[in-house]
């Protein structure tokens, strides 16, 4: 009896079942074998459109394009070394635009819109004056899904112990997410750009909501400028007070010193008068070296050189110990008279500082420009 050889037969056997490939031939047959059960499924869906679009009411959408720049001070300061304007690293600025744009998704920012256009008593957009259909409710919902921007729920919840950000009244709450139901702020890739758009079943309601939205962060973002720049004069005007009366109380200190130690003058005075006096008594040595190659021992003109140039050096012996007599007695004049000079240097910088601050907030500029007013829409969305 021969034993069969499994591993020829192994390696015969074939390496996987070959599926039946789907041809179009085939689709098209069972297309005509289940053709009323495709032809129900198009006229199902086409009745749910046309029942959609019959039931959605009209809805329009207004945009209003703004642009958000990234300045760093209102004057412009150029660099020490290469004189060149500062740059800013990207991912600064992208930060930056990203703040922005959860600025413009705020609470605060929405009440601003709410209570400048009294929307609460808006029958376009307070939900108490009217019910929603359902169909509407899905389309925004849809709509703010999709191009919805970064809404913080927490926002709306609020802080009890914080007085700047209590916790909202049910009817404001309601009022806010049904705003950024119907508001979306979308930033625009790769640019400073934002288009903030409306949607309502008003024209009219959705112009003025988007162009109320860009107004309101246009004040917001001069107020909060204005504040932080009235927040920084009050700490130098402060800090000039501080310097003020310190250099006064340093000058009446330095007075009060020099009083005391008899001070009528200043080494830097002495040393002058004693370098004057020692060319003097330069010019006087040389005279006599020449009287003395000249004149006998009794001439006059030597004996008057030899006395000149004695009386020279015996005054600047004097006047060099009196000098060192008056460092000693100056060491703590000098410390006061150091610190008068920086008080000095310190009162004249902050008043400069405090003069820039004043022409800063003198200037009503602002860094975002609204690129595109919003209009009324003529076509409905949807």
């Amino acid at each position: 009896m021969s034993v069969p050889n499994f591993q020829s037969l192994a390696s015969n056997a074939p390496t996987s079942l070959p599926g039946p490939a789907i041809t179009f031939a085939d689709f098209k047959r069972a297309l005509l074998n289940h053709w009323q059960i495709f032809g129900l499924t198009v006229l199902g869906a086409v009745a749910l459109v046309t029942v959609y679009a019959f039931k959605l009411p009209n809805v329009y959408t207004s945009t209003c394009t703004i642009q958000v720049d990234r300045k760093i001070s209102a004057i412009v300061k150029l660099d020490k070394d290469s004189g060149a304007m500062p740059t800013e690293s990207p991912a600064a600025i992208v930060e930056f635009m990203r703040s922005q744009e959860r600025i413009l998704n705020s609470r605060a920012l929405a009440e601003r819109v709410i209570t400048r256009l009294n929307l609460k008593d808006d029958q376009d957009f307070n939900p108490s004056f009217r019910s929603r259909s359902f169909y509407l409710k899905i389309f925004m919902l849809v709509r703010g899904w999709v191009f919805g921007g970064e809404t913080d729920e927490s926002q709306f919840l609020g802080d009890p112990e914080d007085p700047l950000n209590p916790p909202l009244s049910p009817e404001m709450e309601n009022l806010i997410k049904e705003y950024f139901v119907s508001l979306v702020v979308k930033p625009i890739r790769n640019s400073s750009v934002f288009d903030i758009s409306a949607t309502t079943t008003s024209r009219q309601l959705s112009v003025r909501m988007a162009n109320a939205h860009a107004d309101e962060y246009m004040k917001m973002s001069l107020e909060q400028r204005f504040g932080q720049a009235s927040k920084n004069a009050v700490f130098l005007q402060t800090e000039a007070d501080k310097v003020r009366a310190r250099l006064a109380e340093s000058e009446e200190k330095l007075q009060k010193y020099r009083e005391e130690t008899s001070l009528s003058t200043t080494p830097e005075s002495e040393e002058k008068v004693l370098e004057d006096i020692r060319s003097q008594l330069t010019k006087s040595r040389s005279e006599l070296a020449q009287f003395e190659e000249r004149y006998l021992e009794k001439h006059p003109k030597l004996i008057a050189a030899r006395s000149t140039t004695a009386k020279l050096e015996k005054e600047v012996k004097l006047r060099e110990d009196a000098l060192m007599a008056l460092r000693s007695k100056t060491v703590g004049y000098d410390a006061l008279n150091r610190q008068i000079e920086a008080d000095r240097v310190l009162f004249k910088n902050v008043l400069e500082k405090l003069k820039e601050l004043n022409v800063q907030s003198s200037v009503a500029t602002t860094n975002i420009t609204a690129v595109d007013r919003a209009k009324i829409a003529e076509k409905k969305s949807g």
